[in-house]
């Protein structure tokens, strides 16, 4: 629809994520910040944005580190350790 590469359309769907406050392109070549820089030209309507994600099936993260608890766990000190 925009005769864009696709990588200009990636970065105009994550930069209207307002969860996403600094996308990271990953550019390897010039040529690849030309392209990023070029998706700030144009955005994606509402209706482009749902079809893109009408495709996506969320499914869980792997690899990634619980969160941490509201309050840490209470350490022992060392002196209330009993030897073996």
């Amino acid at each position: 629809k925009h005769h864009v590469p696709r990588a200009q359309v990636a970065i105009a769907w994550m930069l209207s994520k307002t969860v996403i406050t600094a996308p990271i392109i990953g550019a390897t070549k010039p040529e690849h910040l030309s392209t990023a820089i070029s998706a700030l030209d144009f955005s994606l309507s509402d209706a482009e944005i749902m079809e893109l994600e009408a495709h996506y099936l969320p499914h869980p993260v792997d690899g990634i580190i619980p969160p941490l608890p509201d309050t840490p766990p209470s350490l022992t000190p060392p002196s209330a350790i009993q030897d073996c």
